[in-house]
């Protein structure tokens, strides 16, 4: 998949240098647009198209959002998160053993008491743990 540019909207959106920042260090324009209800538009556009008084879901789409800002990445600050990026993309790669780990640890038994007295004793029902 080949991406064009990232689409923004919401309270991160409201600030030009975090939108700034995010298009520089992935290389790809941000633009933020003027729909702050997506979910709202989309189900009304489906709704539309089911019952026939939309014929163009896309088209319908694309005349209800507008862009307000666009947000160019800079070459010379992309080349300077690179390294970051790839830090941070490394470590969240690094984690994926440890989660297994743990994962296995939750369904352990506590010796001599079980799970289950434990929470009881503790306070902590079974729907609330999972």
């Amino acid at each position: 998949v080949q991406f064009r540019e990232v689409r923004v909207l919401g309270g991160g959106a409201k600030s030009a240098v975090w939108n700034q920042i995010k298009a520089d260090t992935l290389g790809l324009p941000y633009v933020r647009v003027t729909q702050e209800e997506p979910a709202v538009l989309g189900c009304a556009v489906i709704a539309g198209a089911a019952v026939g008084l939309i014929r163009d879901p896309v088209a319908s789409s694309e005349r209800a959002v507008k862009v307000s800002d666009r947000f160019e990445p800079r070459s010379d600050f992309h080349e300077f998160y690179r390294e970051f990026a790839e830090t941070y993309e490394s470590f969240v790669n690094s984690l994926e053993e440890t989660y297994q780990k743990l994962e296995k640890l939750r369904s352990l038994e506590i010796p001599g008491k079980g799970v289950n007295k434990l929470r009881e004793s503790v306070g902590v029902s079974n729907e609330a743990v999972g």
